[in-house]
């Protein structure tokens, strides 16, 4: 029985082990952190009215969907797609 308890201890000490060494484990490893000098290449620029039609009458699964720049007009946009929702949301960009 003394044995029992014993390794139970031992168990208990590896698994706290375990927890303690995977909560000091970062979220994301370098090769996973965002490359911000690349963070343009996230948003599509759409150039055509059609293209802008297309891409709103459906919904997006990417961030690279999810995300897109209008110039279509002299107003520039910032397109969201907000899953919650279902729909797209803009702002007004300068």
């Amino acid at each position: 029985m003394e044995e029992l308890k014993a390794e139970v201890e031992q168990i208990k000490r590896q698994l706290e082990e375990m927890a303690q060494q995977q909560s000091q484990k970062p979220l994301l490893s370098e090769e996973q952190f965002l490359d911000v000098k690349n963070i343009t290449s996230l948003f599509k620029t759409i150039t055509s009215a059609t293209e802008l039609t297309n891409a709103t009458a459906i919904g997006a699964n990417t961030i690279y969907e999810q995300l897109f720049i209008d110039t279509t007009t002299a107003t520039k946009k910032l397109y969201i797609y907000d899953e919650a929702g279902k729909l797209w949301r803009s702002c007004t960009i300068a």
